[in-house]
């Protein structure tokens, strides 16, 4: 290998600083006598040159130097961004099982972050606790949120619904209840969307809140909690409507959304107090960090929304026809679904499933299945045959209890499905995937506020989504 020296020596000599070899082999100057005139020359040009070439050698020693360490400088910001990535991305990449991390960057405010002064929503510092908070915070007369959700979706009916399952619509009404105390603003009650009779993708009828939960318990528990927060019905005059259109999700926290109402108003020039005011909004679905408030706050916020006794005491009567250790499972494989799923499909839950089973529960012979399709109910049968367990529905125990049938006969879709959340809420064992609401919402509720002592498995990856905005 040459030395740097050579290497420089050869450059030099192509760029024609140094004089060639003479014939006789010799290198220029080796002949000369000192003292001559032409010694003297020939010293002062080799002088010369010998400068040239220091100088050049150090500068390019430096730019070797400035070239390594700009390399160095960028492999670095590189590693800094891969490790960056990775940690916003923790969530998605690994099953959490807490629901309250101590931060996480969730998405971007559709608005403006670098306000000079944030609207302060409460007057003095609160507990962590609802009842703090509410009698904290600055109320407004005559203004109000209406979380009620139309939309007009392409290929869809006019007037149709927001496509919500049971516990995303539970989240809507949880996040619209929270900006309400967040922007000081009494609250319409809302309505529900419910799936067609005859196409179940279609959320084209509208039906009272005690349709699918219990409002006795919702109006009760506010006037304990939060008497500040004044609830209207859908019915009631009010003066003015705005209808607040938003694109995309945004993940409100505390001051935000009361920040969105006053510009709103200051835009459309309303004053609630001379006039009564709703503000109608289009899009609450885990819009809301709960996360940023504390433990028992966000409880209660949870708590507030009760499915209708109705149903849930259906499905402990079918807790009563069941041996009192058992497991149940939800699959969620629904046509509705399949665009979703990716690798968490049908085959990848039964698989777990049968997995885990082997490993720990071989000793509970009876399984629970919940799903929303009678065919994936008898796949399912086929699919576990080898667990000699026995597998059973609400609707095979229903086969030999009249009353029981008339029950499930006479009820839509998402009332069957409270029915089947209660069943699995008290299983000895449960079973889902991470993708759907109605899973995590059973596995929080087993946890009392957390995963972490569900008794549950739970495939995939928590959601971000979830674990900020449950």
């Amino acid at each position: 290998m040459k030395s740097e020296a050579s290497d420089l020596h050869e450059d030099i000599n192509k760029e024609g600083v140094l004089e060639e070899e003479d014939s006789s082999g010799d290198l220029p100057g080796s002949h000369f006598m000192p003292g001559t005139l032409s010694s003297e020359k020939n010293w002062n040009e080799m002088n010369i040159t010998s400068k040239i070439k220091n100088g050049l050698q150090s500068v390019l020693k430096s730019y070797r130097w400035m070239a390594f360490l700009l390399i160095l400088g960028i492999i670095s910001l590189i590693l800094v961004l891969v490790l960056v990535h990775a940690g916003r991305n923790r969530g998605e990449e690994e099953i959490d099982y807490d629901n309250r991390p101590s931060e996480r960057q969730v998405g971007k405010m559709d608005m403006i972050l670098s306000l000079p002064v944030l609207p302060v929503p409460t007057s003095k510092p609160y507990e962590d606790s609802l009842q703090s908070l509410c009698a904290a915070t600055i109320w407004r007369e005559g203004l109000y949120v209406n979380c009620t959700n139309i939309l007009n979706l392409p290929g869809k009916p006019n007037g149709t619904g927001n496509p919500q399952g049971l516990f995303n619509v539970k989240n809507t009404i949880q996040v619209c209840i929270r900006w309400a105390i967040d922007a000081g603003m009494g609250l319409v009650m809302p309505r529900l969307a419910i799936r067609s009779k005859d196409n179940l993708e279609y959320f084209n009828e509208w039906q009272d809140f005690s349709f699918l939960f219990d409002e006795d318990h919702l109006k009760k528990s506010l006037k304990e909690e939060c008497p500040q927060l004044k609830v209207i019905d859908y019915k009631d005059h009010v003066d003015r409507r705005i209808v607040a259109e938003r694109k995309s999700f945004t993940y409100y926290s505390h001051g935000w959304f009361r920040y969105h109402i006053d510009t709103l108003l200051n835009t459309s020039g309303d004053d609630p107090s001379k006039a009564s005011t709703v503000v109608w909004e289009n899009e609450p679905l885990f819009s809301w960090e709960f996360y940023k408030d504390g433990v028992n706050t966000h409880q209660s916020l949870y708590n507030l929304i009760k499915f209708n006794p109705s149903f849930v005491n259906v499905g402990k009567e079918i807790v009563g026809l069941l041996p009192a250790t058992y497991l149940g499972i939800h699959i969620r494989a629904e046509k509705d679904a399949v665009g979703f799923l990716g690798i968490l499909n049908y085959h990848t839950q039964i698989e777990n499933f049968i997995n885990i089973y082997k490993e720990k529960y071989t000793h509970i012979k009876t399984i629970y299945v919940a799903t929303g399709d009678h065919s994936i109910d008898e796949k399912f049968v086929e699919d576990v045959k080898d667990l000699k367990a026995n597998v059973v529905t609400k609707w095979t125990l229903a086969a030999t209890n009249s009353d029981l049938k008339n029950k499930l006969e006479s009820v839509r879709f998402d009332q069957l499905a409270i029915m089947d959340y209660e069943v699995l809420r008290s299983s000895t064992f449960f079973f889902g995937m991470s993708l759907s609401s109605y899973t995590f919402g059973i596995g929080y509720e087993r946890g009392h506020g957390s995963l972490l002592g569900c008794n549950c498995h739970i495939v995939g990856a928590i959601p971000s989504i979830f674990n900020c905005c449950f």
